[in-house]
């Protein structure tokens, strides 16, 4: 990824086109591999929460034509109705493949903050 080749348009009104992170936001758009949180909102300050982890894992692998196996069966989660509609599929595939785990007594837990600190923006640094 070049920085160059994403110039920064403010896409996003949270996102100031000058910001050091604004190329990095604008590949991982252009990119399918983050959507945002509305129509002209980022949330570049905002807490990544497991169910959006899960899908921004599974969306970079296929951007790398990455298959994902299905080294598990799919489980249905004791708190699947609280994943996010356009995020279920992800959820499961993160699943499937190993990437994720449930967090306890059969649930995926997809709203509380992902563990760690807020990863930065894609490719930063590099």
């Amino acid at each position: 990824m070049n920085p160059a080749d994403y110039p920064g348009t403010g896409q996003f009104a949270d996102v100031p086109a000058d910001a050091f992170y604004s190329p990095f936001v604008e590949w991982a758009v252009k990119s399918g591999i983050m959507k945002g949180t509305g129509a002209d909102s980022f949330a570049p300050e905002g807490t990544v929460t497991r169910e959006e982890m899960a899908a921004i894992l599974v969306r970079y692998a296929k951007q790398w034509g990455q298959r994902l196996p299905a080294a598990r069966d799919p489980v249905a989660f004791a708190d699947g109705g609280q994943v996010a509609e356009d995020l279920k599929t992800e959820v499961g595939t993160a699943w499937q493949a190993g990437i994720m785990a449930e967090r306890s007594e059969g649930k995926f837990e997809p709203r509380p903050p992902s563990p760690g600190p807020k990863p930065p923006p894609p490719c930063a640094g590099t």
